[in-house]
């Protein structure tokens, strides 16, 4: 019983709970707008975001690297709602 008592495991425990809540009421709701698919297109435009963000600052780090994701998954979302709405 050692191991769940480590204050870590409580942390990871925690967080990994609140984690699965949250994603649990956005996957509803996005089920429920018929954009499920979404969250794909989502993660596939952040590795870029990241690649871009290091080879532009050439720094490793966490900050930097996440800020180009944001960017990069951002411009998609954007963009896929323009192609969602010139497509119908």
């Amino acid at each position: 019983m050692t191991i769940l008592q480590s204050y870590t495991t409580q942390m990871v425990l925690l967080g990994t709970a609140l984690l699965g809540l949250a994603s649990g009421i956005a996957g509803t709701f996005a089920v429920l707008r018929k954009e499920s698919l979404i969250g794909d297109g989502l993660s596939h435009a952040a590795l870029p975001g990241v690649v871009i963000a290091f080879l532009l600052t050439g720094i490793k780090d966490i900050e930097v690297l996440i800020t180009g994701a944001a960017l990069s998954s951002i411009t998609a979302a954007w963009l896929i709602t323009i192609t969602v709405e010139n497509s119908k």
